[in-house]
């Protein structure tokens, strides 16, 4: 007997090639393939569903981006020779050009704001030759930070480049016993901005540094100075820009190659419940899932063997710090006594259990997937599960310093406070990043 040939249809033969070659691609960048996203060209602005649009309002229209460069004394030993200090900014002001056209502005700031009236390619050149005007012998930053806050319209973007180092110029003597004052202007300044919804980012480098540095113990006498220095590029944005910016800076090769360490402040939209349950890969032990209700339900143990279950959720909108393995492991709270966080993957390493259509989408909606382990259960269980913001192991306290006498050391005086202004500022700790419900019955 012979059997006919079974032909498929051209249009359905196109659709599944069309479906299949482009689930690869992720046009906007959210994590999501083309072939599933629904809003393939939105863009990302905060974190996303599972159907690739955005839970944060619509993209607001960008204003103005205000750069301004600290050129007080204490600033002046990275412009001497070659270095790492000229290479990136140099280069972070030429693609800021070429961004935001004749929306961008460069400013001196010291003790007050001096606007440079040429143009970029000029800033540059006069850049590199050390022929940008000196600002004040000594600047406050928590004054700098006020100047460029309350000059900044809702939908500008401000850069503040500067080493960071606190100071009381009328006494700088006052720093070493004034920490908590130092404290409480800081946060001052950053409490009005931060209720208005604005948000912002401090990202950490190093650069060869050869010039005068100033002692506050000496009552900022300089003193000579040659090695390797931090630096500092603060980014001012209100909420619904600034993710979009910060998307935009990871992307020039530069500044991500010479970025050393980041810090984020009131970027992380809440991820609440946006989550998908793995019915076969990462499970153990006998349980039944409801996924719609996000519940466990007859739950039962077989000898010491605990139960086990997978998670995914796209954190792709938080900050990249918060999506570090290490740090998911650290900082999830399940509620439960009994049940534990046992393993954390990134999409990359996350293997799926077989080939079931639905996991497979599941999977690429998600950037990391979370297995849990419950050994017992007492009775039923009504959980929140949390990641929350710890930073109390941040980079931060290895950088910063509160001896400045020992500039070669490469650490930033009083840095710690700074930061932790900022922490309480943003009320980072009262903050989770992700909350899960999920419901255990037996």
């Amino acid at each position: 007997m012979k059997i006919k040939p079974q032909f498929i249809s051209w249009p359905f033969f196109v659709l599944m090639l069309f479906i299949f070659s482009s689930c690869s691609n992720d046009f906007d960048g959210d994590g999501i393939p083309d072939a599933l996203d629904k809003c393939p060209k939105e863009g990302l602005l905060g974190h996303v569903d599972s159907l690739g649009c955005n839970f944060v309002a619509p993209k607001m229209e960008l204003g103005n981006v205000r750069l301004f460069q600290d050129n007080s004394s204490s600033n002046k030993g990275y412009l001497k020779g070659n270095t790492g200090f000229k290479d990136v900014v140099s280069d972070l002001i030429s693609e800021l050009s070429n961004f935001a056209e004749d929306r961008f502005k460069i400013n001196f700031i010291s003790g007050q704001i001096d606007p440079y009236t040429k143009s970029s390619k000029e800033y540059i050149k006069d850049f590199n030759n050390n022929e940008i005007p000196s600002g004040t012998d000594c600047s406050e930053l928590h004054g700098m930070l006020d100047l460029i806050l309350t000059g900044s319209d809702s939908n500008d973007i401000s850069i503040l480049i500067s080493d960071n180092i606190l100071s009381f110029c009328e006494n700088p003597k006052r720093r070493n016993k004034n920490s908590a004052e130092m404290r409480s202007y800081l946060k001052d300044v950053l409490g009005n901005y931060s209720k208005q919804n604005f948000a912002l980012s401090l990202h950490a480098f190093t650069s060869e540094f050869e010039g005068t540095y100033f002692v506050s113990s000496l009552g900022d006498k300089g003193i000579y100075c040659k090695g390797t220095r931090p630096y500092y590029v603060w980014v001012f944005g209100h909420e619904k820009i600034i993710g979009s910016f910060e998307s935009y800076l990871s992307k020039l090769p530069r500044f991500y190659k010479e970025k050393k360490k980041s810090l984020f402040f009131g970027q992380s939209q809440l991820i609440k419940n946006n989550v998908e349950f793995f019915y076969l890969t990462g499970r153990q032990g006998n349980w039944r899932l409801n996924a719609k209700q996000q519940t466990l339900s007859n739950i039962s143990f077989s000898g010491d063997h605990p139960i086990k279950f997978t998670i995914g959720v796209n954190m792709k909108g938080l900050p990249p710090h918060v999506q570090e393995v290490d740090f998911i492991k650290a900082n999830f709270q399940t509620g439960y006594e009994y049940l534990s966080l046992s393993k954390v993957e990134n999409r990359k390493d996350f293997k799926l259990n077989g080939n079931k259509p639905k996991e497979q989408v599941s999977r690429d909606n998600c950037t990391h997937f979370l297995t849990f382990e419950l050994t017992e259960l007492v009775s039923d269980q009504e959980l929140t599960m949390r990641l929350n913001n710890n930073m109390e192991e941040a980079w931060y306290k290895d950088w910063a310093t509160d001896d400045d006498s020992k500039p070669e050391d490469g650490k930033t005086y009083f840095l710690n406070h700074l930061v932790d202004a900022m922490i309480d500022t943003y009320k980072v700790s009262e903050k989770p990043l992700i909350e899960i419900s999920l419901n255990l019955e037996k």
